[in-house]
């Protein structure tokens, strides 16, 4: 991760950054997944666990920066990389050896995309579920390092680069939800961030919108293909919506 080898001269150099909060049981697995890189950058929020530790043993340059927002500490990591390409991940993802292999050749070009969209691959309740809208479920993660930036939202930030983008055929694997409690616990997180920057609560939205979501997801994009996980995923995503409501209900009547 020093520099590149001899033999790579002529080859763009990558920067990976994630960022992270109290993942002492991920960053690991998610470090070893990129530790071909020629940049690992940890942008830390305040973790009270063995995050940092792992992550510096591991020989990335891991910052602190107190949280305010998911797009805040993502430019964060950006602007504290040096290199030519950018390859943003969250703590709980692994890049695959044949993704790997992949940016590898895209690092080698001469004529590419400014950036690249890469399917995903989400493991729930240790299933990966192919179906409810869940693969291959592009984002843009891969990107010129002095073309991007990220968006300042507090939660669901985006990467503002001009198109047109490439994509990357292999994926990026995803284990957003090890357990119910995993999914729950993140909601609570999550809810609060968007029910904090909601638009005015609606009636209407809090009793539909959990219900056609369900339908959307179990049945136009076939949850059920998935068996009784996929059931569990979509009943779950569907109440996700309702506490995004019921909390900026909660808000706004306090």
């Amino acid at each position: 991760m020093a520099g590149l080898h001899p033999k790579n001269a002529g080859k763009s150099t990558l920067s990976v950054i994630v960022i992270t909060y109290n993942e002492e049981e991920n960053i690991l697995a998610c470090l070893e997944s990129v530790g071909w890189a020629d940049e690992l950058v940890v942008v830390d929020g305040g973790s009270r666990d063995k995050t940092v530790e792992l992550a510096s043993q591991f020989g990335a340059n891991v910052l602190h920066k107190n949280f305010v927002g998911y797009g805040s500490q993502k430019q964060f990591a950006l602007e504290n990389s040096t290199g030519d390409w950018v390859l943003s991940l969250d703590a709980d993802e692994q890049v695959t050896p044949e993704l790997r292999d992949e940016i590898s050749t895209i690092l080698f070009r001469q004529k590419v995309a400014k950036g690249y969209e890469i399917p995903f691959k989400n493991i729930f309740f240790g299933k990966w579920l192919k179906h409810a809208g869940l693969y291959p479920d592009y984002h843009l993660r891969l990107f010129r390092r002095a073309s991007g930036a990220f968006t300042p939202s507090t939660i669901h930030e985006g990467i503002e680069l001009e198109p047109p983008f490439g994509r990357c055929r292999n994926p990026i694997l995803h284990f957003s939800y090890p357990t119910v409690a995993d999914y729950i616990t993140k909601m609570n997180r999550y809810t609060k961030l968007l029910a904090d920057n909601r638009k005015p609560f609606r009636l209407g939205h809090m009793v539909f919108s959990p219900v056609s979501k369900f339908f959307r997801l179990y049945i136009a994009r076939r949850g059920f293909r998935d068996g009784l996980t996929g059931l569990v995923y979509c009943l779950l995503a569907s109440f996700y919506n309702f506490v995004k409501d019921a909390k900026q209900w909660e808000k706004v009547s306090s």
